[in-house]
């Protein structure tokens, strides 16, 4: 069939204007079979103007080329009718006796007779090599439209899709153009569109789904424009028409997803390190509460011990000799045992209003501040003034109690440590915070024995009380010492804003 399609290479345009064998329209076959007529008629007249020179002893040479060209390109019915055509001409006008029907020699009638065989043979020829050609053409269309459709599914699809021979080299990709990407992959391996090691890696990714014949998932990475990719991969081995066994490859780009899954994870673990932070800070809050409220027992133990244990050891003594005297010693005993309860019982209350001052909750922080800095100042002789506006207000419990706490352990560290004559409490409030200062003007605090101090070392509890206190409260507390005096600074939030710093409020 080759052969054959060579030789009529000439009439390749002929043949798409004229081969019938795909189409039904009615005007195009009465062009054909118009066209048919023509050529019969032509040959007839050719063969006529031909006979001075021919003769009429061999009349067909003429008529075969109209047979042919008509079975060829013009259809078999229409060949059929050249054929008829082309027989009765030559029978009238060429076999003697001239324009007669009759056939002088029976010669001449076997010869027409094998020129109408032969041609019925010429045209299911013609037939059949224009049905072959009408399917290899069809084929060839449905083939292209296959291959068309099939490219452009592919450089739409979402999913970058290739193949590769087992050498590694590319002979299909979608992937220019596609994220940002320029390269042509058709002809090149991987060693030349990445770095060694990126290469490296997916070659062993082919070799292991060669040698398994079977497909693999992988994740793999690629350098692009844009940066790094991350890449989930299906490998799997084809076998292509001709069969040569191919690896062919799936990739959807799983960057952002990648991305996204690390940034979770790092969050994650921050998250962890988190509680684990907030679990350990809790311990150790709970162990410095702890060791706090044994400093505290401890401290109210030596403080029953060394007064009112005393008066109580005292009172004692004093009804043991009621029992032995009587008469004016009697009346001593009395008196003294009566001066001694009044002391005790004044020195209890005094405990009992230091452990939780009753004016808190009866009158508020200002009147339970201004009695206990009022006392402060003359049981310890340093002068102690309050800066209260009158209109401050009340608090909630809770940081009144916290207020009222920091300025009795601030006073007491000014009674024992600093050496200072003086000291000022300044309360002041803001829309959303409340500040707390408290000032002497004594020996200040080194900056070693400072940070010491704040630190979680066994010094400085009281202070580092505090500290946790108004952190529970969602305030700030500082400590500033320069050169003489300390100067303790406390912010109390009071709204569900609580932004202003200490610092604003000074």
């Amino acid at each position: 069939m080759d052969t054959q399609s060579s030789g009529f290479l000439n009439w390749a345009r002929w043949q798409d204007v004229f081969e019938p064998a795909l189409s039904t329209d009615r005007s195009q076959n009465l062009l054909r079979y118009a066209l048919a007529v023509l050529a019969a008629i032509a040959a007839l007249l050719l063969s006529k103007a031909f006979v001075p020179l021919l003769g009429t002893h061999n009349p067909y040479h003429v008529a075969w080329l109209a047979v042919v060209f008509s079975a060829w390109y013009c259809g078999f019915w229409q060949s059929l009718i050249v054929l008829a055509i082309e027989a009765f001409g030559v029978w009238y006008w060429f076999l003697p006796p001239s324009g007669s029907w009759r056939i002088a020699s029976p010669a001449d009638a076997y010869g027409l007779c094998g020129f109408v065989l032969f041609g019925c043979l010429l045209c299911m020829m013609g037939e059949a090599y224009r049905r072959t050609v009408a399917r290899k053409a069809a084929a060839e269309e449905q083939a292209h439209r296959a291959r068309k459709l099939f490219e452009s599914f592919m450089e739409h699809s979402p999913v970058v899709s290739y193949l590769k021979n087992e050498r590694g080299t590319y002979v299909y990709s979608n992937a220019a153009n596609r994220s940002g990407q320029t390269r042509d992959f058709v002809g090149k391996t991987d060693f030349d569109l990445y770095p060694s090691a990126i290469a490296e890696r997916k070659r062993e990714h082919d070799m292991l789904v060669l040698k398994d014949n079977k497909a693999h998932e992988f994740i793999e990475n690629s350098i692009e424009p844009d940066g790094e990719h991350t890449w989930l991969t299906v490998k799997f081995p084809v076998i292509d028409t001709e069969g040569r066994r191919l690896l062919a490859g799936k990739a959807i780009d799983i960057t952002e997803r990648k991305r996204a899954e690390d940034a979770l994870a790092k969050a994650r673990d921050e998250l962890e390190l988190r509680v684990q932070e907030r679990t350990t800070a809790a311990r150790e809050l709970s162990a410095r509460l702890l060791q706090m409220q044994d400093e505290e027992r401890r401290r109210i133990a030596r403080e029953l011990h060394d007064s009112a244990g005393q008066m109580t050891t005292a009172l004692l003594m004093n009804l043991e000799q009621l029992k032995r005297t009587n008469g004016v010693e009697r009346e001593r005993l009395l008196a003294d045992s009566d001066a001694i309860l009044q002391n005790l019982s004044k020195e209890l209350r005094t405990m009992s209003h230091l452990l939780h001052p009753p004016l808190l909750e009866e009158v508020g922080l200002c009147s339970a501040l201004q009695w206990y800095v009022d006392g402060f100042s003359k049981r310890s002789g340093i002068a102690t003034i309050l800066e209260l506006a009158a209109d401050f207000g009340r608090l909630t419990p809770e940081l009144e109690i916290a207020i009222f706490r920091v300025v009795q352990e601030s006073l007491t560290n000014v009674h024992r440590h600093s050496g200072s004559s003086k000291a000022n409490v300044r309360l002041k409030r803001s829309q959303d915070a409340a500040l707390l200062e408290i000032q002497d003007e004594g020996k200040g605090i080194a900056s070693d024995t400072k940070s010491l101090l704040l630190g979680s070392g066994p010094v400085g509890v009281g202070l580092r009380g505090m500290r946790e206190r108004v952190a529970q409260l969602g305030g700030t507390f500082e400590i500033e010492s320069e050169g003489n005096g300390v100067t303790i600074r406390a912010m109390f939030p009071t709204g569900k804003s609580s932004t202003v710093s200490a610092a604003q409020l000074v």
